[in-house]
């Protein structure tokens, strides 16, 4: 089972078991017991996902710890084709009296949930450059 399935079924229990919880245990502190058990469970597929992006950071090989920049990288140029570098192309085309056809655009609508993605998990290589952790030694 991938990581956003666990995600996935674990947020689609978690209300009906809070119900649950709330009719099953009579006292309170039971209660918040059960709770916190409960979000402990929902965090596994997130720490598990932790786990693997831990040792992806640690490895010296290439394609291991460099698919995330890479792709980063990729994501960034084409947003500096569609909004640098094709409109000013284009623009200097025309002032030099040159007549071009419209230079055309990369698709921004798949690769920007890539890069939304990146940039969701950008908060946790932030994270391991604080603590000195490094991927590409």
């Amino acid at each position: 089972m991938t990581v956003s399935a666990m995600t996935s079924l674990a947020t689609a229990l978690s209300g009906p078991l809070v119900e649950i919880i709330d009719n099953l245990f009579t006292s309170e502190e039971e209660r918040a017991a059960a709770k916190l058990k409960l979000l402990s469970l929902e965090m596994q597929p997130y720490l598990a996902q932790l786990d693997v992006n831990r040792e992806e950071a640690k490895s010296t090989r290439l394609f291991v710890a460099g698919w995330r920049p890479f792709i980063g990288w990729t994501c960034g140029s084409v947003f500096a084709w569609n909004y640098i570098v094709a409109p000013l192309l284009y623009w200097i085309f025309l002032l030099m009296g040159i007549p071009v056809p419209p230079i055309p655009t990369l698709g921004l609508a798949e690769i920007t949930p890539v890069l939304m993605g990146l940039l969701g998990l950008g908060g946790m290589r932030t994270y391991e450059k604080l603590n000195g952790v490094e991927g590409n030694r």
